[in-house]
C-alpha cells in the first residue's frame, strides 16, 4: 500500500488558514504530498502563498489561494463560502492562522486585544460555524499553544484567546458529533518567534523537560494522526516536550 496517498483517499480537500508561512506552509505541503487538494488562506503573504500553491500543484493535487483578512468577522464567513464554491469536496479545516503579540494587561491597547481575539478565536469560531453548515462529514483541527495549560502574564490577551479556542474545541466537538470531529494540537517550542536571540531560546528550552525544541515533523505526525483516528474528538495533543506539565 502506498502510505503517501493513504490519507487523501477519504478526505479530498483541506482548507488551511495562514498557510503561506511557518506551520501552515509545512502542513499544506505535507498534506498535498499525501494526496489532498489544498485551499491556501493568506492575508498579506501573497508571494509565499503562491509559492506554496505551486509546490502543491507540482505534488499532483489541486490548489488555490484565498486572500481574506481574518481580523474582521466577515473575513472568516467569506473565506469558507469562497473555498466551498471552488472545492465541493472540502472535508478538513485546519485553523492555523494566528497572531502572537507580547503584551501585559496594563500594556494592551484595544487594537492588540481585538487582533488577538479576532484572529486567534473569533475567526476559527466563525470558520467552524460556516464549515459545519456546509460539510456533512469531516474534521477540524485547531492549532493552539501549550500556553493554554498555564498562565503567562506577558502574553495576556494572546493567552486568553488561545484558551478560548481550547475550550471551544471541546464544546464544538460535542455539538457537531457524530459527523464532524474537532480536535486541537498545542505546540510548544517548535518554530521560535522571529527575531529572538540565543539567550532567549536558552531560557525557553530550560522550561522544557526534554530540554530541546521540537521539530515541524512532530506537528505533521500529529496532524496525520488526528485525521486518521476517526474515534477521537474533543482532544488536544500537546506537542511541547512536556512543557504543559511543568508550566511557566
Amino acid at each position: 500500500m502506498d502510505n503517501s496517498k493513504a490519507l487523501g483517499e477519504y478526505m479530498s480537500t483541506v482548507l488551511i488558514t495562514g498557510a503561506g508561512k511557518r506551520l501552515g506552509r509545512a502542513m499544506a505541503i505535507h498534506l498535498s504530498q499525501r494526496g489532498f487538494n489544498i485551499a491556501i488562506h493568506y492575508n498579506s503573504s501573497q508571494k509565499e502563498a503562491l509559492e506554496v500553491r505551486d509546490i502543491c500543484i507540482k505534488n499532483g493535487v489541486k490548489s488555490e489561494i484565498f486572500k481574506y483578512d481574518l481580523s474582521r468577522y466577515r473575513g472568516a464567513e467569506s473565506l469558507i463560502e469562497s473555498v466551498y464554491k471552488r472545492f465541493r469536496d472540502l472535508e478538513i479545516l485546519i485553523n492555523s492562522a494566528s497572531v502572537f503579540i507580547r503584551s501585559h494587561t496594563k500594556e494592551t491597547d484595544i487594537e492588540t486585544f481585538e487582533n488577538n481575539l479576532n484572529i486567534n478565536f473569533s475567526s476559527p469560531f466563525f470558520l467552524t460555524k460556516g464549515f459545519t453548515s456546509l460539510v456533512s462529514k469531516g474534521s477540524i483541527i485547531n492549532i493552539l499553544d501549550t500556553k493554554v495549560s498555564f498562565y503567562h502574564d506577558a502574553y495576556s490577551s494572546y493567552s486568553i484567546s488561545k484558551k478560548m479556542l481550547y475550550e471551544f474545541t471541546k464544546l464544538s466537538a460535542l455539538e457537531f458529533a457524530p459527523n464532524i470531529r474537532v480536535n486541537g494540537i498545542a505546540p510548544g517550542t517548535i518554530l521560535p518567534p522571529n527575531g529572538v536571540d540565543e539567550e532567549y531560546m536558552e531560557r525557553l528550552l530550560n522550561k522544557v523537560p526534554l530540554k530541546r525544541k521540537g521539530e515541524v515533523e512532530d506537528i505533521l505526525k500529529s496532524v496525520d494522526f488526528l485525521i486518521e483516528s476517526t474515534f477521537i474528538t474533543g482532544q488536544t495533543i500537546f506537542v511541547d516536550g512536556g512543557e504543559n506539565i511543568k508550566g511557566y
